[in-house]
């Protein structure tokens, strides 16, 4: 399997992720989306480097594999979620 079809599926579990660690920081919208970028690019990096395609192609092509799919994920499920919800509260 390639870095890409990895990262792909890394991404589909990454609104989870990023939603916990959302909940240590302040609610500003920049950060939030800059969190999510950075763990995008750091998953991407490390499933390139976990399958051996350490080029430049593939990696930027795992970082948007990943952040494509986080980024649909959050917005058609998880944006409305009884499990968002409930990180919301404990973030409060």
């Amino acid at each position: 399997m390639n870095s890409e079809a990895i990262s792909f599926l890394a991404g589909l579990f990454m609104p989870a992720v990023v939603e916990l660690v959302k909940v240590k920081i302040p609610e500003k919208r920049w950060l939030c989306y800059s969190i999510a970028l950075g763990s995008s690019v750091i998953v991407g990096g490390l499933t390139a480097l976990m399958t051996d395609q350490l080029n430049t192609v593939s990696v930027l092509g795992s970082i948007g594999a990943v952040f494509i799919a986080s980024q649909s994920v959050y917005n058609y499920w998880w944006k409305e979620s009884k499990l968002a919800e409930k990180i919301i509260k404990i973030r409060g």
